[in-house]
């Protein structure tokens, strides 16, 4: 990067040491947060969204972000990146099953997981679910998002910690979920009705926590085959949830106690 201009006095000239400044701030808040978005950056440095753009075309031209709908990511790795396992036939029937869900016009949440990404995929091909506004935590959800190039899809990261590689928690991925409540929240879990539904991690409960609660109505999708239960920290408990979509292919064990449990919709694919 070029060096300040000085002005006479000395000292760097106001303006530019601002604007430089400005960008190194953005960017590290890009390597710290994985994610940005212009209304925050707008406010915080108190400029204009035109000149928050360019900031972001500029730090993008260097390779320091992505740009995104509404903001930036940070960039995509330069090594390669370990493509996820195909989709078991559950986790596909589960979320064309979920998509019954989503109402066009409407916003929705959707957490990390094979079987959200799944459903984001169906939502990207169905012309008749426009306009949808999408808030989620996922990079990857994000990225299916994002590379349909849609105008009526609106994505929106809520930025966070990132862990393993593709989730975002902690309170700025909580912030996210209760600054943009949701018509509906899609949520993929494993099944675990032991004192309600687990996560693996107290930040992971504590990011599906606030998805809940912002959430109209509740989903989960429990594909559960890959993961196995989790015994996690409880989130929430079942009378929070409105539906449970998963198969039948699950033990009887697991089956059994939601059906006699669960007084919300209980959908075995």
């Amino acid at each position: 990067m070029a060096p300040h201009v000085l002005a006479r006095t000395g000292r760097a000239e106001p303006s530019r040491l601002l604007n430089w400044v400005r960008k190194e701030r953005i960017a590290a808040a890009v390597r710290r947060d994985h994610a940005v978005k212009v209304c925050d950056l707008v406010a915080e440095f108190g400029v204009s969204d035109m000149t928050i753009r360019r900031d972001l075309a500029e730090l993008s031209a260097q390779g320091l972000v992505r740009r995104v709908r509404g903001g930036a990511m940070a960039p995509a790795p330069s090594h390669p990146v370990t493509a996820p396992p195909a989709p078991t036939a559950a986790e596909r029937t589960i979320a064309t099953l979920a998509k019954k869900f989503v109402k066009a016009g409407s916003s929705i949440a959707m957490n990390p997981g094979p079987t959200t990404r799944q459903l984001a995929l169906r939502i990207v091909s169905d012309a008749a679910l426009r306009p949808l506004t999408v808030v989620t935590n996922s990079l990857a959800v994000a990225e299916i998002f994002h590379l349909a190039n849609d105008s009526h899809l609106n994505v929106i990261l809520t930025g966070g910690t990132p862990i393993g590689a593709d989730a975002l928690v902690g309170p700025l991925a909580e912030r996210g979920y209760a600054t943009h409540p949701a018509f509906a929240a899609f949520l993929d879990l494993s099944v675990s009705w032991r004192g309600g539904l687990r996560s693996a991690s107290t930040d992971e409960a504590t990011t599906n926590r606030a998805m809940v609660e912002f959430a109209g109505h509740s989903i989960v999708l429990a594909a559960g085959s890959r993961r196995g239960a989790i015994e996690g920290p409880a989130f929430t408990n079942l009378k929070d949830i409105d539906a449970v979509i998963t198969h039948k292919g699950l033990s009887r064990d697991v089956v059994a106690p939601a059906a006699t449990s669960f007084t919300g919709q209980l959908i075995l694919a």
